[in-house]
């Protein structure tokens, strides 16, 4: 197998990039759980807590789970 060259400012470039990205994106989703939350206030009962509560489903599922892989591939 052939040795590659790994050019160090290239990946230090890269790593940078992801972690402006991943701090973007961790905004972003505190941003829209707060918004979530606030809706509390205006859809109040059932359905309003069901709606929230599948909101907050997919983003720990789904949106944190993308967090999730960035900070693996920081590391």
């Amino acid at each position: 197998m052939a040795l590659t060259i790994t050019n160090i400012d290239e990946l230090r470039n890269y790593k940078n990039q992801i972690e402006k990205t991943k701090i973007s994106y961790d905004e972003k989703i505190n941003e829209l759980t707060n918004t979530i939350k606030s809706t509390a206030l205006y859809w109040q009962g059932e359905d309003g807590e069901v709606f929230r509560t599948n909101l907050y489903s997919v983003i720990d599922n789904d949106l944190k789970c993308i967090s999730k892989e960035m900070s693996a591939e920081l590391e």
